[in-house]
């Protein structure tokens, strides 16, 4: 409780841990609490089915063996693809989402990787879970206890099944926990490996730097540590290098690969992990499918969402204990220099992203009226969509949710006429790549500095849709709508008794709002607009995207939440609520920008439409005088 750490899920064996001397351990029960990223479920090997091989990985290919044992071979093959993958598949978190629709993982495509005596094999394979077939790249390992008991041993970790080969016995098992596979790969891309299949080939390319950020650290002696994610697998070599798995395979360009190589080789930004090679699949027509990206890896203190929620707490606990009157203080004296620093490496990635290097797939582009039309009308599809479908379930919430719903549908009209109105803003800026999921839990804390990761973008979209050009204030929205999260979770994490959580949710907001100041002020002072240039026409643009950018993504939040139904429920709404809220803001008896204004504007107007600090709450009358 005190660490706020996870712990594996209890389940129905003995719970094992190790306490020091005088030591102890204070847990809090909780039924919905994630578990620890390296966790991964899986059963006892004693459970797992036994699988008879008779002539290693022939066994399983009817076309390598001789005539009398291809009716074995079948037999083999069938019992991999109708019952150990799909076991094994869904005991993974990165098939949960289909875990109940997995059948037949057929396997349609493999290639044997081979460094000395060892074989390993390379596998994509199809499972039939949805309306389409889902492809996923399934790399196994063979481990025989008499050749080595220490790797079979290891390997049972992530053991498909059980192997008995004539007096031999050991494990099938997931090749991404095999150091020795790991290392053997690295070498292979090294040495731009092509391993041919029936439909295509395996290849491994090297990037143009992968001598210099590989060849200190490939034989180093520290151990294989793994990484269980949603969507990937990571395998880290040392300090130093680390694999990353794509598991359910698409065909295209792979944005965190395009994106590594272009920030690694022609950028040369030094606050990312720097990409040293990548396993490709080439169909015989060409398609390309990435499989695994290699990248030299830092040492780091966590994300810095873990390092945000502790300073949080911290801030809400020493306001409470300061009192209803002084809690404003103490959260004004909260250090922000780190704040500061992440906003300054954010600004500089957008700088290095909007550079022109003559690459027309990077290369900036201005904003257009159409660019913000669209924007616009996304936003509001996802308004109108998400208030429905919450209008909808608003029965089944809780009473302190049916509140923030209420006030949720009943901001409806004032959300899409904020909407509207950044659609009248003048273009002004550029649109680049950029990161597209720039969240807290994708930011690394080295020391006192940050490296920003998770390059892929939006996992929910298409690599064509990832590839879009953007304005760079969708990562500065997500980011800031990253903090609130935080400060939500803060709330629910502070010691009780210390204070009501009415006084803890101010507190938190005050922090919250804090934060989100000093980040945009550091960041405009390196990335001043979204085109990265000044200018008041700009700055009108930028204050308008960056509002629509910010409810959209709440919008997106919410309606994924209330799909699901997850626990996550409640911060979503609370987001959004106090995004929808009606801002108070200087008013003026009567227009100033046109005698023939039809009514009198709300807000205060200035002759120039795009130097009025009340943008994008005009009323449209003032659009047509400026």
């Amino acid at each position: 409780m005190t660490g706020r750490t996870s712990f594996p899920p209890v389940g129905d064996l003995p719970y094992l841990l190790t306490l020091p001397g005088y030591g102890s351990f204070w847990f809090k029960l909780s039924a919905d609490a994630p578990p620890p990223g390296w966790h991964a479920h899986r059963l006892p090997l004693d459970d797992l089915p036994v699988a008879v091989l008779f002539d290693g990985w022939n066994s399983f290919f009817r076309q390598r063996v001789v005539p009398w044992r291809i009716s074995l071979a079948e037999k083999t093959r069938k019992q991999l693809e109708c019952e150990l993958l799909p076991a094994f598949m869904k005991r993974q978190r990165w098939q949960a989402a289909e875990a109940g629709g997995v059948g037949r993982v057929a396997v349609v495509e493999s290639g044997l990787l081979q460094r000395g005596a060892q074989q390993w094999l390379l596998a994509l394979a199809e499972s039939q879970a949805g309306a389409a077939p889902s492809r996923y790249f399934l790399p196994l390992s063979l481990a025989f206890e008499d050749e080595n008991e220490e790797r079979a041993r290891t390997l049972s970790a992530a053991a498909v099944g059980r192997l008995r080969e004539q007096a031999r016995t050991g494990v099938l098992a997931d090749a991404m926990a095999d150091e020795a596979f790991c290392r053997a790969l690295v070498i292979a891309i090294g040495e731009q490996r092509v391993i041919k299949t029936e439909g295509g080939s395996f290849r491994c390319i090297p990037g143009t730097r992968f001598s210099e950020l590989v060849s200190d650290a490939l034989h180093s002696p520290a151990p294989l540590h793994r990484l269980h994610l949603d969507i990937h697998s990571v395998s880290r070599l040392g300090d130093h290098l680390q694999l990353k798995w794509y598991r359910r395979v698409s065909s295209g360009l792979n944005p965190e690969l395009a994106m590594g190589r272009h920030l690694t080789e022609v950028l040369q930004y030094t606050h990312s992990l720097p990409s040293a090679g990548s396993l490709e699949f080439v169909a015989a027509d060409g398609t390309v499918q990435t499989l695994a990206l290699l990248q030299r890896s830092v040492t780091h203190q966590g994300n810095a969402r873990t390092s945000t929620l502790d300073q949080c707490v911290s801030v809400l606990e020493a306001a409470a204990e300061a009192g209803l009157e002084r809690s404003a203080a103490t959260v004004a004296q909260v250090p922000v220099e780190r704040v500061q620093a992440l906003a300054r490496r954010v600004a500089e990635l957008h700088r290095a992203l909007a550079r022109k290097t003559g690459s027309a797939d990077f290369d900036p582009e201005p904003i257009s009226t159409g660019d913000l039309q669209h924007w616009v009308g996304d936003a509001q599809a996802a308004c109108s969509a998400t208030v429905a479908l919450l209008a909808q379930q608003r029965s089944r919430l809780g009473a302190g949710e049916q509140a923030l719903s209420a006030r949720i549908v009943e901001a409806l009209p004032r959300l899409l006429a904020r909407i509207e109105g950044a659609g009248h803003a003048a273009p002004a800026g550029l649109k680049t790549w950029l990161h597209g999921y720039l969240r807290l839990e994708n930011v690394l804390v080295c020391r006192d500095d940050f490296v920003i990761v998770g390059m892929a973008g939006d996992s929910r979209q298409s690599f064509d849709e990832r590839h879009t050009k953007r304005s760079a204030l969708c990562d500065v929205a997500n980011l800031l709508r990253s903090f609130g999260r935080v400060s939500h979770a803060a709330v629910e994490l502070a010691s009780p008794g210390l204070a009501d959580r009415t006084r803890q949710a101010s507190a938190a907001r005050a922090w919250a709002q804090r934060v989100r100041k000093v980040f945009i002020a550091a960041y405009a002072e390196i990335a001043p607009t979204p085109g990265l240039q000044p200018g008041a026409r700009s700055a009108t643009t930028a204050a308008s995207l960056l509002d629509v950018f910010e409810l959209h993504g709440a919008l997106q939040d919410l309606h994924r939440e209330l799909t699901l139904q997850s626990p996550g429920l409640g911060a979503a709404l609370a987001g959004l609520a106090e995004l929808a809220a009606p801002t108070e803001r200087p008013r003026r008896p009567s227009c100033k920008t046109s005698t023939s204004c039809s009514s009198p504007c709300a807000h205060c107007c200035t002759s120039s439409a795009s130097s009025c600090p009340s943008w994008p709450w005009r009323p449209r009358c003032c659009l047509s005088a400026g």
